[in-house]
């Protein structure tokens, strides 16, 4: 187990490159970039970062808050800037590459008073960042979006509800409500892209991508869940609770096997890197916990 002492401020979000490069953190005002053996490339000031996501080649960093979304590459160019093109709609946080890095998608939401279409799906071209024309699909406003590993599907969550659409089509493949109304939502797609797992407080559904239904439905008495991952395998399911701990929960019969505990207070995120042995947790008390799996 490795610490790094990344902020003065809680762990808002996480996300790690596919090659394992790359270890990306935010905090309520700053987003930070590390090489994984620990030299801290740069940081920049980027207040309420709701989302962040690593391009499958490495070379960009798409941070989302409420309002737009700043692309960074790794190599420490210049960052862009992306917005909403409308009047009425501003970005409402979902930042997602698609598995091709070809498309970089986020989420639309509108201005209070403004008419009810303003939500929606924006897609951009990588590296040329135009916006594609005819993509501007009718969505809910999502702080989360995912896309399946095979990039069949894009997923998104809010307090409310969780839409997982196909992605060419953007068709509702299945639409799972939160019961409660209320808590931080979570979202994760299996590896192979034949599952997904979402939920809201301690409560998380298993759906099978083919068919669009809820095989699953796993609840504990324990405090919420803060953040999901499937392990890079995808034989287990990580969560992570205000508790401090991270708990395995493995994918046939959905028993939890195994539990970490640090002593290091709220986790509030949580990744795993692609080869399935590392991940990485984010603290409330804005530290890194980097870990193996073994």
């Amino acid at each position: 187990m490795r610490v790094i002492e990344a902020f003065d401020q809680g762990v808002q979000a996480i996300a790690v490159s596919p090659d394992g490069r790359f270890l990306a953190a935010a905090s309520p005002d700053v987003v930070a970039l590390w090489d994984w053996s620990g030299g801290d490339c740069w940081r920049a000031k980027h207040p309420h970062s709701l989302q962040l996501a690593m391009s499958p080649d490495g070379a960009w960093l798409a941070a989302g808050n409420y309002g737009y979304l700043r692309l960074y590459p790794t190599d420490g160019r210049l960052s862009t800037r992306l917005e909403s093109p409308r009047r009425d709609a501003l970005l409402a946080g979902g930042v997602s590459f698609a598995p091709t890095g070809k498309y970089l998608v986020a989420s639309r939401d509108r201005y209070p008073g403004s008419p009810p279409d303003g939500g929606g799906l924006m897609r951009w071209q990588v590296l040329t960042w135009k916006q594609e024309l005819g993509f501007d699909q009718d969505w809910p406003a999502f702080p989360r979006l995912a896309s399946s590993p095979n990039g069949e599907y894009v997923a998104g969550i809010n307090n409310r509800v969780c839409e997982i659409r196909f992605a060419v089509s953007g068709g509702i493949s299945c639409r799972v409500r939160n019961r409660e109304r209320g808590g931080q939502g979570y979202l994760t797609f299996s590896p192979d892209s034949q599952m997904a797992v979402c939920g809201w407080e301690a409560e998380f559904h298993v759906v099978e991508l083919i068919g669009g239904k809820v095989t699953r439905v796993v609840r504990t008495s324990g405090p919420p869940f803060q953040d999901v991952a499937y392990t890079g395998n995808g034989q287990h399911v990580g969560t992570v609770d205000s508790n401090g701990q991270l708990r395995l929960w493995e994918t046939t019969e959905w028993r939890e096997v195994r539990a970490f505990d640090w002593a290091a207070g709220p986790l509030t995120s949580l990744a795993f890197t692609t080869d399935g042995l590392t991940g990485v947790c984010g603290t409330l008390r804005g530290q890194l916990i980097l870990f193996d799996l073994d």
